[in-house]
């Protein structure tokens, strides 16, 4: 049987974007105007950690809040997405991924 195989590619000022809409979602504080930086990683697990302005302290997000984070997203945009697909992360050229991989 065959497989399929999808990309979806989030820059940082999408993760951004994302990761806004995430916190309002789920009552998470994250102010719209105050990050001063939005680093990605993928060490053992991939994680961002925005950085505000106002006092200096870093939000990090783990994996499954990225993960969760980026499918509401797509659901509110209507970006099809493959239910039963098998999803995983990955982080390269200042880009977050989102794999999607359906089939054996």
């Amino acid at each position: 049987m065959p497989t399929e195989s999808r990309i979806l590619g989030f820059n940082k000022n999408e993760v951004l974007e994302v990761l806004r809409e995430y916190c309002t979602q789920t009552g998470r504080n994250l102010p719209d105007d105050s990050v001063d930086s939005l680093r990605m990683s993928q060490d053992h697990e991939v994680k961002v950690d925005v950085k505000t302005n106002d006092d200096g302290s870093t939000q990090e997000f783990t994996e499954s809040e990225l993960g969760a984070a980026i499918i509401m997203y797509c659901i509110k945009r209507g970006i099809p997405m493959a239910r039963h697909a098998i999803k995983s992360l990955e982080v390269a050229h200042e880009t977050l991924f989102l794999h999607l991989r359906m089939g054996p």
